[in-house]
């Protein structure tokens, strides 16, 4: 499983994500080039973004918006996170 396989996987269990958590969980430290990866090969998700700021920084965090979930649209969160974490 890629980088890009492992973070889409996160996002899709309504995870949102920013670089550092990025880096320590999948150790991706090029989060916004993932992103624009998985945008790249999924033309129909709708992931978003906004600036965080906090303690006198700004980053980005990323998440998938999703207006409405069917129940069988995604793999259950535990099957998710089995994959996402099994490369760790």
């Amino acid at each position: 499983m890629t980088q890009n396989d492992r973070i889409l996987a996160y996002l899709k269990i309504g995870q949102s994500l920013t670089s550092l958590e990025a880096l320590n969980l999948f150790g991706s430290s090029r989060l916004a080039a993932r992103i624009a990866d998985i945008k790249r090969d999924n033309p129909g998700l709708d992931i978003r973004d906004e600036y965080v700021h906090k303690n006198g920084k700004s980053f980005k965090k990323y998440w998938l918006h999703v207006p409405e979930l069917d129940d069988d649209m995604f793999l259950s969160k535990d099957a998710v996170k089995q994959h996402v974490w099994a490369k760790k």
